[in-house]
C-alpha cells in the first residue's frame, strides 16, 4: 500500500493527512505498485505510438488514394480529350469531304441544268435566268382612302431542279443571291437590284431617299415551277423578286 511521507533529516516520516497533507513530499510505493505504474506508463506510450502509427498510415493511405484518384481522373480526362479531339478531327475531315462532295454535286447539277437550258458557258454560268418582269400594283388604305403604288416583279429561274426540296432550294438560293461578302459584288446587282436595306426603311408605301434613288429589293419568295420547257428534262425552282423599279437592261447571258 502507498505511504505518504515527509522527508526529514533522519529519513521519511508519515504524514497524517495522506496525499492532501500539506507536509507531504513523497509517496513510498511497494514494488508491485511501482511495476504497475511503470507498466501502465509503458502501455500508454505504446498505445500512443500505435495510434500515431495508425494515424500516419491512414493519412498516407488517404494521400495515396487521393493521388491515385487524381491520376485516374487525369488519365481518364486525357483519354477522353484525346478521343474527343480524334472525333472532332474526324468530324472535320468528314465535314470537309462532305462539303467538297456537295460542292461537286451542286456544280454537276448546275452544269447539267445549264446544258439542258442551253446556257453557255455551262461550267461558268451562274445558272440564274430572268424569265419575265411585270408591273405589280399594291394598294393601301389611309385616312383619305386607298392609294396605289407600282412595284415590279421579276421571276428569276434558278439552276436547281424541282427535285431539290424546298429547304435545299431555299438554302442554296439564299447562299447564291442573298449573302453579302466583303469585297464581292452583290449577286442581284447584275440586274440592277440593290441590296435590301434595314426593314424599317423598306416599306414601299413610305418615302425615303434610299428607295427613291435605288431599285431596292422589297421582298422575295420561292416558287416550284414543275412545267419544264421544251428541251428541259425537269422544272426548276424560281425566285420571285419584288423591287422598286424596272430592271433597266437584263444581261444577255441571263436571258432564256
Amino acid at each position: 500500500m502507498s505511504e505518504f511521507v515527509k522527508k526529514t533529516i533522519v529519513g521519511y516520516k508519515d504524514v497524517p493527512g495522506g496525499s492532501s497533507d500539506p507536509d507531504c513530499t513523497h509517496v513510498i510505493l511497494t514494488l508491485n505498485e511501482y511495476k504497475k505504474i511503470v507498466r501502465e506508463r509503458d502501455e500508454a506510450i505504446r498505445t500512443v505510438g500505435i495510434e500515431r502509427q495508425n494515424a500516419d498510415r491512414q493519412m498516407n493511405e488517404e494521400k495515396n488514394n487521393a493521388a491515385y484518384q487524381i491520376r485516374q481522373v487525369r488519365d481518364q480526362a486525357v483519354k477522353e480529350i484525346a478521343e474527343m479531339q480524334g472525333a472532332l478531327a474526324q468530324a472535320q475531315k468528314d465535314a470537309a469531304y462532305q462539303r467538297h462532295l456537295n460542292e461537286n454535286l451542286l456544280r454537276i447539277s448546275r452544269e447539267r441544268a445549264n446544258a439542258d437550258r442551253g446556257l453557255k458557258p455551262k461550267k461558268e454560268h451562274t445558272g440564274y435566268v430572268v424569265m419575265n418582269m411585270q408591273e405589280k400594283k399594291l394598294q393601301r388604305k389611309n385616312s383619305r382612302g386607298y392609294y396605289t403604288i407600282t412595284l415590279w416583279e421579276t421571276v428569276l429561274q434558278s439552276p436547281y431542279s424541282v427535285d431539290f426540296t424546298e429547304e435545299q432550294a431555299r438554302y442554296q438560293i439564299h447562299e447564291d443571291l442573298m449573302q453579302h461578302e466583303d469585297g464581292k459584288e452583290w449577286a442581284l446587282s447584275r440586274i440592277g437590284i440593290c441590296e435590301k436595306p434595314d426593314p424599317k426603311f423598306c416599306d414601299p408605301f413610305e418615302y425615303n431617299e434610299i428607295m427613291e434613288n435605288e431599285n431596292v429589293l422589297v421582298r422575295y419568295q420561292l416558287r416550284a415551277n414543275y412545267q419544264a420547257r421544251r428541251g428541259e428534262k425537269t422544272g426548276f425552282w424560281d425566285i420571285i423578286l419584288v423591287h422598286q423599279k424596272p430592271i433597266p437592261q437584263v444581261p444577255k447571258d441571263m436571258r432564256p
